[in-house]
């Protein structure tokens, strides 16, 4: 690492090691918005099909389009520290912001899915119970 009268600069081994993150990155992310523009066609499909499905596919495909889209921007800011100089401070620090919107997003996803997931449990309780007690034993 070196400092400069212009700013932080990462060392040359550094900028192979992000550089190299970076293009995985875009990959990820490119794949991402394919496979969420894909999703969207199934979106508009399932609105003649089944309106209320639609919704939460389109909220999935949304979420998909965001997440590539944040993990593009990510790998963006990281190339750019490896191929400009004088502001890798300031393209890291982009960089993190895009990461911190996608982990952000992934965070509410999981909690929703748990809150969700128990939610299930506890329906299927309390309906089970529901129904064990009207069995009642014929004799």
């Amino acid at each position: 690492m070196t400092q400069q009268a212009s700013g932080f600069e990462f060392s040359d081994v550094q900028n192979d090691v992000i550089s190299r993150l970076s293009s995985r990155m875009k990959f990820v992310g490119i794949f991402y918005i394919v496979v969420g523009a894909m999703m969207g066609l199934g979106t508009v499909a399932m609105l003649f099909i089944m309106p209320p499905v639609a919704v939460i596919y389109g909220l999935a495909t949304a979420a998909e389009i965001l997440i590539g889209l944040w993990t593009n921007n990510a790998a963006s800011s990281f190339k750019m520290i490896t191929s400009t100089q004088g502001n890798d401070v300031g393209y890291l620090m982009t960089a993190i912001e895009s990461l911190r919107k996608l982990y952000n997003l992934q965070f509410w996803l999981l909690i929703g899915g748990i809150v969700l997931c128990v939610l299930v449990v506890i329906v299927v309780l309390v309906g089970g119970l529901a129904f064990m007690s009207q069995m009642t034993p014929t004799t």
